[in-house]
């Protein structure tokens, strides 16, 4: 009596929906299908930019003798400008460009609208790859595949900015002359960056 006692025991403790579980053999999971990875878009994205100074130099000078340095003053940039990128058209402003006239202002504005179809998300996906890397050596390996977008960025203008000599970093120093830039332009033609442990 007590043998059937025990063993009703043990049934009354194991769950009753265990016994509905079954095992998922391969033929099953070929059928689940499922996708890893993160589109990323970059869209009306604005910050501002300014640097005080930006210093270059020896701390010991050319005999040795005491620190000599080149400073940048008041950097600043404006009507930074990012869009699809013109296709095939090197060098030219953005097809749609959104300037945002100010002072000290650097923006970035990305404009996508339904008839943009030169402009691709960055993406950020996970998988087995076979890459070759610098020195030739083909590695295939679980990596991080970052691909990159195909952008234009634009810089109407960037202030004049003065160069100047002094033994102090950030000082105004003596002024060696100035430089102002303008109507420059990147283009990303796209690609993918790959992370990997080695």
């Amino acid at each position: 009596m007590k043998k059937i006692l025990t063993i009703a025991a043990v049934l009354m403790l194991v769950p009753f929906s265990a016994f509905a579980l079954q095992m998922i053999d391969d033929t099953d999971l070929d059928g689940i299908t499922a996708q890893a990875g993160v589109s990323i878009y970059i869209d009306n994205v604005q910050l501002d930019f300014s640097m005080d100074y930006l210093s270059w130099g020896d701390g010991d000078g050319i005999n040795g003798s005491a620190a000599g340095y080149v400073n940048i003053t008041t950097l600043r940039m404006s009507n930074v400008v990012i869009d699809a990128y013109g296709i095939g058209s090197s060098g030219i402003a953005p097809l749609n460009p959104n300037h945002i006239v100010g002072g000290a202002v650097v923006a970035m504005d990305l404009d996508l609208t339904d008839g943009t179809s030169d402009l691709h998300a960055l993406t950020i996906d996970t998988g087995d790859y076979t890459v070759v890397d610098p020195g030739g050596n083909v590695i295939a390996d679980t990596c991080v595949a970052i691909g990159v977008p195909t952008l234009s960025v634009y810089i109407d203008q960037i202030d004049p900015f003065d160069i100047t000599l002094d033994n102090v970093a950030g000082n105004g120093g003596t002024a060696l002359g100035s430089v102002a830039l303008g109507g420059m332009q990147i283009d990303t033609k796209g690609g993918t960056v790959f992370i990997y442990a080695h």
